[in-house]
């Protein structure tokens, strides 16, 4: 009747570092823990290659959060018998309101080949996941993309129609992996129900399908 996640990808850098989780002072798993206050699903964030010169993991000692990783922690996350949300960042690193930094892959891809670098991306990652029978019940298209995403071409307001196309690859590829994958969309503008319906006023426009909304209260 409900859902209680966490974003948990933190977890397995933590642990390659030595920590440790503790409730009342017993040492568990930290699935355990969660499940024993009731949470009943898990958010993982993936970037396109965080080991690259600019990505999140560029100083690890692991590419955390890529797609191996990802997997691993997918598994655990099934074995545990909680839902899972995976969350595309579409960046080697963080992306958010504030900034959308292409992949360092992507870099000098023309626009359709940016199109066609989203559909593929998005497809790998979710075939793998369902090949190991891990497949998420919901996919965020973005993260926190409330002034586009791979800037400066999905950049919005100035380049909302690319923006819109390149969530529909996304989505199309989400999709082509298993239909009944829930679609996610993330803005930031959860503070202004103004804000938030003219930004989905103008996705729905343009004929992006979607099946949630997802709000940050940020602004």
């Amino acid at each position: 009747p409900y859902i209680l996640g966490a974003d948990i990808s933190w977890v397995q850098e933590d642990e390659a570092n030595g920590s440790t989780y503790f409730d009342h002072g017993q040492q568990k798993d930290i699935f355990a823990i969660l499940k024993q206050y009731d949470f009943n699903f898990i958010r993982l964030r993936v970037f396109v290659n965080p080991a690259d010169s600019d990505g999140y993991a560029a100083h690890s000692k692991e590419a955390f959060c890529d797609m191996a990783h990802t997997l691993t922690m997918a598994r655990r996350v099934h074995d545990a018998r909680m839902g899972l949300l995976v969350d595309f960042h579409y960046s080697d690193t963080w992306a958010d309101p504030g900034k959308q930094s292409k992949p360092l892959a992507w870099k000098n891809l023309d626009f359709p080949q940016l199109k066609q670098a989203v559909y593929d991306h998005t497809y790998a990652v979710l075939s793998a996941l369902q090949a190991q029978g891990t497949t998420p019940q919901m996919v965020q298209i973005g993260n926190e993309v409330s002034n586009g995403m791979l800037w400066p071409d999905g950049h919005a307001p100035d380049h909302f129609d690319n923006f819109a196309e390149l969530l529909k690859s996304g989505i199309a590829a989400a999709r082509a992996v298993d239909p009944s994958i829930r679609i996610v969309l993330h803005t930031d503008k959860g503070r202004s129900n103004k804000a938030t319906c003219a930004w989905l006023d103008q996705l729905i426009a343009r004929g992006v399908s979607f099946n949630i909304s997802a709000l940050s209260c940020k602004s």
